[in-house]
């Protein structure tokens, strides 16, 4: 597919595109809602999130804050804890931030064109194009890595340049002309999840595959160019500092000042007298859990150890916590497993304290 496609081409294509879909769409809790909050909530959590994951966890959240004016009755706290388990917490956060600005406009005023979605807290482009032709049948395309992908297959381009951005836009801006963008996107992103997958693509699946350059070249095993992602590996130590303070147990949480983690609870580094913490009658070793976020792998090594004064690093702030306001608070996925098995080994050390 390329700019000089005539609309004749285009409309049979994306016709057989559709029937394709028709046939073979797969069914979500959110397939059918046109309601722009839903839509909202939906669109972000996918991002980032393996698909199967979601349903759950969506059904979840619109029980608990089935509107834009319930969210934004909620404490960042509770939407932070209600997001553990989805990573790349910033997206939990900027929901509620954003549910902040649209009662204050009153929730029937929910934007209905991308410029103005784009100006509400992490509303970048793809979710913005999402709720506009998803909730209100906007002509706008949601370029989504999986739509990119088709993309570049299709014209056999293996690196998306500004080019490729603006044929891409050509082509979409036809088929708006002849169907609903809402089907249109929908199709091409099914199409992308089921048949041309980054890897392994099943060609002999896809209904364009007449069309596609990259097919035809035999190079869809290459076609996008692969990046490699550099990981970087750390370690890190951890405190998972207790007391007793009769008739409960707290554990010592913090979070640093700044940086992408500074919404949630945590167990903090240990600092340098702590590093060789051996295992004696007030420490013990949980053992090593891996943290992979971003482009880094970090191994934790927490340690559980009875203390009265935690000492943090620099430009961290701590507090202590029972435990049932640890079962409250926001906390990375990983650190809430880290907590769990301090638990446990508490409940065998203190079988009657805990």
């Amino acid at each position: 597919m390329s700019e000089s496609f005539d609309i004749s081409q285009i409309e049979r294509w994306v016709a057989r595109l559709l029937d394709w879909w028709q046939a073979n769409q797969k069914s979500y809790p959110w397939s059918e809602t046109k309601n722009p909050y839903e839509v909202w909530i939906s669109e972000v959590m996918l991002q980032q999130t393996v698909v199967s994951a979601v349903p759950p966890r969506y059904e979840r959240w619109l029980q608990r804050w089935p509107t834009v004016d319930a969210l934004a009755r909620a404490q960042e706290a509770e939407v932070l804890r209600e997001w553990e388990g989805l990573g790349y917490y910033s997206r939990g956060a900027n929901l509620w931030k954003a549910a902040q600005v649209l009662a204050l406009q009153g929730a029937s005023c929910f934007p209905s064109n991308a410029e103005e979605l784009r100006k509400l807290p992490g509303v970048g482009l793809y979710t913005a194009a999402a709720i506009a032709s998803f909730a209100f049948g906007q002509p706008s395309l949601t370029l989504d890595a999986n739509l990119k992908r088709v993309f570049q297959r299709l014209n056999a381009w293996p690196q998306w340049t500004a080019e490729s951005e603006k044929v891409t836009g050509s082509l979409a801006n036809e088929a708006f002309k002849l169907y609903p963008s809402r089907s249109f996107n929908l199709a091409l992103m099914h199409l992308g999840q089921q048949v041309c997958r980054s890897r392994g693509p099943e060609c002999r699946a896809c209904p364009l595959v007449p069309v596609c350059l990259a097919y035809q070249k035999n190079q869809t095993d290459i076609i996008p160019a692969r990046l490699e992602r550099q990981v970087q590996e750390k370690s890190t130590p951890l405190l998972v500092g207790w007391r007793q303070t009769p008739p409960s147990i707290q554990f010592f949480l913090a979070q640093p000042l700044t940086g992408r983690f500074s919404h949630l609870w945590s167990f903090p580094p240990r600092v340098s007298e702590l590093l060789e913490v051996s295992e004696t009658e007030n420490s013990l070793s949980l053992g090593t859990f891996l943290h992979t976020y971003t482009k880094y792998k970090d191994t934790l090594y927490p340690v559980l150890c009875a203390i009265d004064e935690p000492e943090l690093p620099l430009g961290w702030r701590g507090r202590w916590y029972t435990m049932d306001e640890v079962e409250r608070l926001a906390m990375p996925a990983v650190h809430r497993r880290i907590w769990l098995a301090a638990k446990k080994a508490l409940t065998v050390t203190l079988p009657l304290s805990i």
